[in-house]
């Protein structure tokens, strides 16, 4: 799994390439913490190229939401694969975590 950042209006956008299993999650979570360490914690994944995600990697987007919430951000997903997307609503991740079909709603959402 590789890991590409990119900002749009103070938004920084992870564009995640690959699948996210247990061993990648520790990667995930490292770039979720540098991102809150550098206050930027307004925070779109980008899943476009992510087949599959693992219950860790969920456990990772999920620690590193809570976090960024209690100091005025957010974590949205954006680009949801169908397997992702059922992993998503059968864990009811859907209902805590916002999913957008395209970077430009989440940017928007973000603003």
């Amino acid at each position: 799994m590789d890991i590409k950042l990119e900002t749009v209006n103070n938004i920084t956008i992870l564009n995640v390439e690959g699948d996210i299993f247990a061993e990648d999650s520790m990667k995930l979570k490292d770039a979720l913490d540098k991102l809150f360490q550098s206050n930027k914690i307004k925070v779109i994944l980008n899943l476009d190229k992510t087949n599959v995600i693992s219950s860790v990697g969920l456990g990772v987007i999920l620690a590193a939401l809570i976090k960024f919430r209690k100091y005025s951000g957010d974590i949205c997903l954006c680009l949801v694969k169908d397997f992702v997307k059922k992993v998503l609503k059968t864990t009811k991740v859907d209902n805590i975590v916002e999913v957008y079909d395209s970077v430009a709603a989440a940017v928007e959402a973000l603003s």
